[in-house]
């Protein structure tokens, strides 16, 4: 069963665009010493948009050579080309990835039914464990818990696997543990947002698949490990050292890879290209030094 604290990592390029290989190495190197319990890649922050299929399954197997097996490692599949997710996903298993994520069909909006059919074309063409991800603000589809239920009693792999719950809706978490989890018991329910970690686990679920762990996985994990422990007189404290880390992806007039990349070049004192792929965007140095601030939790 997939459970903790997971990185959506960002992808760091360099000023031309190309893929930054020391950088995303170094990135990878400071996940799995601070801790986490896995890194994806290929997700919203790490831009799956921006690269192209050839470029996926280079970086799929540049990540799996340097995790080493030592994490585990979850493969974005995202793409509005139904044949290149199944592709992607089966390179992912090709090439030994623990998991894909899979976004539902974006940009054009179809039913329940529709979504089904989608999601059940690529369950029936992989062996990997399968997270549904549910960010409905980006796809304009908005997983039921009904619909993910009928998912998994037809397609085991999805009962092993489990959903990433990007909204602002904590009902979301709940109604994915009550509906799915209790009767998969294999079946993870992730939070998308970090500071839902602690309320995500009292509800039930399974941990966070969060991006400020980018820059804050140590905290992150001694989150989950003290929740396991059941200290909660710490976990009150710690909630609020998370809650001081979320102003990282509400900076004014940024966005919110932006914002992750300026602050993990900050936290690994490192200076590589912060700006989305092919494009010439920089914070201002006002915006930049606020999220210093945070980082560095002056």
């Amino acid at each position: 069963m997939l459970k903790g604290v997971f990185t959506p990592m960002i992808t760091i390029f360099d000023e031309n665009g190309q893929f930054d290989n020391k950088s995303n190495k170094a990135m990878i190197e400071k996940l799995i010493s601070d801790g986490i319990y896995g890194i994806c890649i290929l997700g919203t922050t790490g831009e799956f948009f921006n690269l192209t299929f050839e470029e996926k399954k280079q970086y799929i197997k540049f990540a799996l050579e340097v995790i080493n097996g030592r994490v585990k490692l979850i493969v974005g599949t995202g793409s509005t080309n139904l044949k290149e997710v199944i592709e992607l996903g089966k390179f992912a298993e090709e090439n030994n990835a623990d998991a894909i994520l899979v976004l539902p069909p974006f940009y054009f909006k179809l039913d329940d039914n529709h979504v089904f059919e989608y999601f059940s074309i690529i369950a029936e063409n992989t062996n990997l464990p399968m997270i549904l991800y549910n960010i409905p603000q980006n796809t304009k589809v908005n997983l039921s818990p009904d619909l993910v239920l009928k998912l998994a009693n037809k397609y085991e792999n999805i009962a092993n696997g489990g959903v990433k719950d990007t909204t602002p809706a904590l009902a979301n978490v709940r109604n994915f543990v009550e509906k799915v989890k209790s009767v998969h018991k294999n079946f993870a329910v992730f939070s998308g947002i970090d500071e839902y970690l602690i309320p995500n686990l009292i509800i039930g679920g399974n941990g966070i698949v969060g991006t400020q762990t980018n820059t804050q996985a140590k905290l992150m994990v001694e989150t989950y490990k003290t929740f396991m422990n059941k200290d909660f007189d710490k976990l009150l404290l710690l909630q609020k050292r998370i809650n001081k880390i979320m102003a990282v992806r509400e900076m004014p007039g940024s966005n919110n890879i932006l914002s992750t990349k300026t602050a993990a070049s900050i936290a690994l004192n490192m200076d590589f290209n912060t700006s989305i792929r092919y494009y010439d965007i920089k914070l201002p140095k006002e915006t930049k030094d606020r999220i210093e601030r945070i980082v560095k939790q002056k």
